[in-house]
Formats: structure tokens, sequence, C-alpha cells
């Protein structure tokens, strides 16, 4: 996961993901419970690279086609997205709520391909202050199913 974020203080940081792994877990045949950690690495030629933000997301995927009973989830999903971070750098917190929809490729039995995004707001803010800011992200993964 790659993340650019416009809204951050220091403009020119590229944010990387340095733990990109996602659980998704079957909760019915058409909904799974999407998580993962966020554990990001900062990279801005203006000041130190280090760990910047940490924290978790949390997705509730609904997919369109019903799963086959032995075979993972694949097709067009949408479903509400939760995120939490920590910002080391500047020292504030971050929500995000958003929408997030894509399509699951099943390209083998157990393997995929993801197109995902997501869209909606991130609320940051700190002991003094809170701004709202909008939020799209857009992944691209790989998937073995175990």
């Amino acid at each position: 996961m790659i993340t650019v974020e416009p809204y951050d203080d220091h403009y020119s940081t590229v944010e990387i993901n340095i733990l990109p792994v996602v659980y998704e877990g079957i909760l019915t045949k058409r909904m799974g419970l999407k998580v993962y950690p966020l554990f990001n690495y900062q990279i801005n030629p203006e000041i130190n690279n280090s760990i910047s933000h940490t924290g978790a997301g949390l997705s509730l995927p609904v997919y369109f086609k019903e799963r086959e009973e032995i075979l993972p989830y694949s097709g067009l999903f949408m479903g509400p997205h939760l995120g939490y971070t920590y910002n080391q750098t500047d020292m504030n917190n971050s929500l995000t709520y958003s929408a997030d929809f894509g399509w699951n490729f099943l390209l083998k039995e157990k393997f995929a391909f993801i197109i995902d995004m997501q869209y909606g707001r991130t609320i940051i803010y700190n002991k003094t202050a809170g701004i709202n800011v909008p939020h799209l992200g857009v992944f691209a993964q790989f998937g073995i199913w175990l």
C-alpha cells in the first residue's frame, strides 16, 4: 500500500505500508471481514525518513456474487470501511470512514488479484484542533486464500 497525503504538513511525503498483510475472513456466503495493519514508512527529501503512521483498517465487503462452498469470494464487492492511524511525525490521530468498493478477480482456485477503491472522509485531530478532509484510496493487491 502506497499513500500520498496532500493534507500532510510535509506535502511531498510518500508513505509505504511495510507490513502489507490483509486478512479476509468469511462471515456469510456474500459478506467478508477484512482487517489489515498500517505500519507506514515515510519517505520525504525534506525531512528524515522514518516510521510515521501506525494503525489498522477494517472493511466489511459485501459481494454481489454468492461464493461457492470450496472457493473464496470473487467478483464485484462494496461495503463500509473504517481506519485509524496515529501519525508519529506530526503527533496527530486520524479516523477514516469511507465506502469501499472493487473487484476480486479469482485467478486460480487460491490466487486472486483485487482492485479496491475507498471514497469518504478523514478526520485528523490532536489535543487542540481537528480537520475533516476528503479521503480517496486506490489499491491493487495480490492475494492467496488459505
